[in-house]
């Protein structure tokens, strides 16, 4: 068995974001600087992202049947931007967007093993398990008279909401079929797979609603893949 451990590491850098630069001007929020144009979509590279982790990882076999891999992450990233097609609540004021970066999540367990039955017949899993991403809580309005509704309540910052974890157990069984007399030859193999993504049928939710006005406050609007069965072949040569 053989064990690595990364160290906590502080990853800072510069991503994209936008603004409206012809958003409505403080403190009416009624009177824009050029009122021939609608927006003014300006995208720089002066969004910043600041993120830690700890990763731990073991490896191994055992009996030569058995080998596999699992890998531990704690983490933490941050940023003031979701991107270059995402706009901040105050156009005026992106430095406030600063919180959990979308894609943030603090755990992740990764598990992958692999057994060989014999009878050229392997069996490998595949588990992942993670905490939740958050997500931001909205009024729903227009507070700022720019046409976007991703205006927040007073005081509450960017991504302040835990959505639920996230389990997938997947399963490959396969078989290999040498075509070749000489069993030291594998120059001619024939395999065939059943894959089984999500065996439990788990439902993992995603893009939950931090809208206050909705009535979908805090509930999930769509679900990743439920179960699913694969059958495949390959033939090398």
């Amino acid at each position: 068995m053989a064990e690595t451990k990364s160290p906590a590491s502080d990853l800072i850098v510069r991503i994209h974001q936008q603004i409206d630069i012809n958003a409505p001007l403080a403190p009416t929020y009624l009177m824009v600087t050029n009122p021939t144009v609608g927006f003014e979509r300006q995208i720089e590279s002066a969004g910043r992202q600041a993120g830690n982790s700890l990763e731990i990882t073991v490896r191994g076999s055992l009996a030569h049947r058995l080998s596999g891999l699992a890998q531990y992450t704690l983490s933490r990233t941050d940023n003031n931007t979701g991107g270059a097609n995402w706009y901040p609540a105050d156009q005026y004021n992106p430095s406030g967007e600063w919180g959990r970066a979308d894609f943030d999540q603090r755990h992740r367990l990764t598990l992958l093993e692999s057994f060989n039955a014999g009878k050229s017949f392997t069996i490998g899993v595949g588990l992942q398990v993670t905490s939740g991403k958050p997500y931001t809580l909205t009024t729903g309005k227009d507070t700022y008279h720019t046409g976007l509704t991703n205006a927040r309540p007073d005081g509450v910052a960017r991504n302040t909401l835990q959505g639920p974890g996230y389990v997938g157990l997947d399963i490959r069984v396969s078989r290999d079929f040498f075509l070749t007399k000489d069993k030291k030859d594998k120059s001619r193999l024939l395999t065939f797979a059943l894959d089984i993504f999500n065996v439990p049928n788990h439902v993992n939710y995603v893009s939950y609603v931090g809208n206050l006005s909705s009535p979908f406050f805090g509930h999930a609007v769509s679900a990743s893949a439920p179960r699913r069965l694969q059958l495949t072949s390959r033939f090398k040569f």
